[in-house]
Formats: C-alpha cells, structure tokens, sequence
C-alpha cells in the first residue's frame, strides 16, 4: 500500500464522517424545530439556537465520556500486556448477570496465557484506541496516522495487510499518550454522571437567562415564586431528549423533577 492508497482512503473515510455528520446534524436541527413549536417558542428560535449550539457541544463531551471507548483504560491495558509479556495474565470482575451455579456479586476470573492471545489482545487495545482518539494524538504529538497491520512472509516481504488492526504503538508513543491521559484525568472535575448532567443544564439555563428568555429564577427573586419553571425545565429535558442523553417522558412533572435533581446534583458536588 504507497502513500496516495493511504491519502485516498483518509479522504473517503473523511468523507464518510462527515456525511454522517451532516445526516444527525439534520435530524436533531429537525427535532429542535419540533420542540420549539410544541413549547410555542418560535419567535424566540434563533435566540435560543445559538445557545442550543453551545449545549449540544456540552453535552456531546460528556456522553463521550460514558459511551465511547475510555483512553485511559486502553493504554493503561496496553502498558500492562507490554510490561507482563512472557506471563499470564488474569482478568477477574463482579458477577452481575449469574450463569448456571454462578451467584450475583461473586467474583470471577480467567487466566490468558497463550502467547498469540495475548498479542492479538494488544493489537485489539491499541486498534481500538487508535479508533477511539480519532486524530487527536496525531494533532497533540505531530504523528503519522497508524498504518494497517502488516503481514510478512519469512523474508520479511509484505503479504498482505490487515483489515482491522493497526500497527502497536512504539514504548516513546506509549509513554507519551499515558502521560497525557493521566494528566488529563487527574485535572478533570470528577463529576458524576448526574452532575455533568446538571453543569450543561445550569450553563443552558444561564445562557437562556441572560437573553431575558427564560425568567422564572428571576421571578422567585422578586416574588418568591419561580412562575414558569416546569415549562423551561421541561423545555430543556426535550433537548437532552433530542441528543439521546436520556429518555423520553410524557409529563412535565416528571421532566422538571429530573431537571431540578440533575442541578441539584451538580451544586451539591461543586462545593466539595
């Protein structure tokens, strides 16, 4: 494979990205429109797009941080299969979902200590990871893009190359990238999940309170009672509802509740 087959397929798989890009962009501006009316906003839509922007990307951060691939985790796998070569390798978790004379909560562990197991393992690791970071540590560290693995004959030709994995990482790469990955995680705010939840809702909020659109915390101030507060909540449960960070619900009620708790949650852990 020379260069320009590697140029030309990062061109279509950039194409492909952003043709998915585009697609979901489309359907949640589609959605947006549609919440907008059911809450009678129209006339306030760019006002509160351009806020929406901003709570998009907030949000998108943090379902990066439960539902894609944990860096952290795949390098520090990574590290230990380099550091444990030539030795088995133990893996034990929480039984949770009890097969035949398992219990639930008892712990349960294998041993890997076939050599190609453990290779293929690594491969997998630093595969995924190098799917996961999507370019960033080419950007951060001014590297090449991993290349497909390749397979050699016994003079060392080329036969051909993999369909899935990619080359391993070099020890100076490996060292680099956990040095970043803990850096970076040791400068995060552990918040929960419920609490990342309620920072977006409360910047939101605040962007939407500074348009003099949403007015209901300024009402209680004056008055003591947050007039319109169920309907701005539940206006922005819909959002959360619109990029899949949560599930729909038919009451408002039901939506402020969640709301309230989420920022709640997040106020409660700020001040610790």
């Amino acid at each position: 494979m020379d260069n320009s087959d590697d140029l030309n397929k990062k061109e279509e798989l950039d194409k492909e990205r952003l043709s998915q890009w585009l697609k979901m962009d489309a359907e949640i501006e589609e959605s947006f429109q549609s919440i907008i009316s059911k809450y009678n906003y129209e006339e306030h839509l760019e006002s509160i797009k351009g806020s929406f922007i901003f709570f998009k990307s907030m949000i998108e951060d943090v379902l990066g941080k439960y539902n894609k691939s944990n860096n952290l985790e795949l390098i520090e796998l990574i590290s230990l299969l380099d550091s444990c070569r030539d030795n088995k390798i133990t893996i034990s978790g929480i039984v949770s979902h009890p097969k035949k004379g398992e219990i639930k909560s008892q712990v349960k562990k294998v041993e890997l200590s076939s050599k190609l197991d453990l290779f293929y393992l690594d491969l997998w690791a630093t595969t995924r990871l190098e799917h996961s970071q999507d370019g960033l540590y080419q950007y951060k560290f001014n590297w090449d893009f991993k290349e497909k693995l390749k397979h050699y004959k016994q003079n060392r030709e080329v036969v051909e190359y993999d369909d899935f994995y990619v080359e391993p990482y070099t020890d100076e790469e490996l060292a680099k990238i956990l040095d970043y990955e803990r850096t970076k995680k040791k400068n995060e705010k552990n918040y929960t999940r419920n609490a990342e939840y309620g920072r977006c809702l409360a910047f939101y909020y605040n962007l939407l309170q500074k348009k003099d659109f949403f007015t209901a915390h300024k009402e209680k101030e004056k008055t003591g009672k947050a007039s319109g507060i169920t309907k701005e909540y539940s206006f922005m449960y819909d959002c959360l509802v619109i990029l899949e960070a949560t599930e729909p619900l038919d009451e408002n009620k039901e939506k402020y509740t969640k709301v309230k708790d989420w920022i709640n949650a997040f106020a409660s852990q700020q001040n610790k």
